[in-house]
């Protein structure tokens, strides 16, 4: 009898061992991943496509009206650039083009072309910390929101559109969704693969480097991503619990479209489908067969008709509102 509690003793014992083992290897590898992704986040490699642009291209040979320089200073004195594009046949209306992660105003520039087609002004900045804009950190919207805003209140006071409208894709979708927390003035708003928040892509992206299900990884990599949100606080001041499309849409006013490649691997559709349920103004825009930011490539033509109809629907329905008034 007392070799048997002896035996369970140890058992005991070893298991006690091993799973204060685990742990501690769980808080050491979370520790380790929750750092290593905030700095990989927060300082993304910049990327200057501007001599390659077809759309100064498209300037020199007189398809739009012309390419203007501009830039304004934020709050914290960053200094932001960008361009300016006016169309041959101005239809009184301008678009904010914001670009994704670890690209610059050029990775655009296919929207902008079709929007320049079809009368449209088009601003295309370069976001904080990326391409030729200051800033030594990326942030997703917790300080791109108010970057937004002011280049929002630039075009207002410097050409006075019909209607402003917004267009992100990917990093640019999440900023430009997180800005709705605080900008009520877009007619209307696209957003081309957005993610529900920093942390939810952390989340993926955790299950997809350990090859993990999505709910294992989202269990998982609860502890990293825990980890890096305590580190971003306190390295950088920065909460990336607040890069947040979700936290934005549920302040959104006007009428806004979620474009999801149904082959995404970046993003997961998911995001979309929960994204969709945060306001009664969002709709969702399946592509198949198109991944990350590809749509615009796969389904050429209904992208252009899709953007034109959703920004025109707007349109009309601004002046609808401003004969009742």
């Amino acid at each position: 009898m007392f070799t048997l509690i002896n035996m369970q003793q140890s058992a005991m014992l070893c298991f006690v061992a091993i799973s204060i083992g685990v742990l501690a290897f769980y808080a050491i590898a979370s520790s380790i991943v929750g750092v290593v992704f905030v700095e990989r986040v927060l300082h993304l490699p910049r990327e200057d496509k501007l001599a390659t642009s077809s759309l100064r291209m498209s300037a020199a040979h007189s398809e739009v009206a012309g390419v203007e320089d501009v830039r304004i200073t934020a709050p914290d004195g960053v200094r932001l650039v960008g361009w300016y594009v006016r169309p041959l046949h101005d239809n009184g209306s301008a678009v904010i083009l914001l670009h994704g992660a670890g690209h610059d105003r050029v990775r655009v520039e296919k929207q902008a072309l079709i929007l320049l087609r079809h009368g449209y002004r088009v601003l295309m900045p370069d976001s904080r910390g990326q391409g030729h804009s200051e800033g030594r950190l990326t942030t997703f919207g917790v300080e791109e929101s108010g970057d937004v805003e002011r280049w929002i209140s630039w075009l207002q006071a410097y050409d006075t559109p019909l209607c402003t409208y917004g267009y992100g894709q990917s990093m640019g979708a999440l900023i430009l969704l997180r800005s709705l927390a605080v900008e009520n003035r877009f007619c209307a708003v696209i957003a081309d693969s957005s993610p529900i928040s920093i942390v939810e892509e952390g989340y993926d992206l955790f299950s997809h480097i350990f090859r993990l299900g999505p709910l294992l990884g989202r269990w998982l990599g609860r502890g990293p991503m825990a980890i890096a949100a305590l580190y971003s606080r306190c390295r950088y001041g920065i909460d990336l619990a607040d890069a947040s499309a979700e936290r934005g849409l549920r302040w959104a006013t006007m009428p806004v479209l979620l474009i999801q490649g149904a082959m995404d691997l970046k993003v997961s559709p998911r995001h979309a489908g929960h994204l969709s349920l945060c306001n009664r103004m969002v709709e969702v825009w399946y592509v198949p067969e198109a991944g990350h930011s590809t749509a615009i490539n796969v389904a050429n033509s209904e992208y252009e008709a899709r953007l034109l109809r959703w920004f025109n629907a707007a349109k009309r329905r601004n002046e609808t509102k401003s004969l009742q008034t």
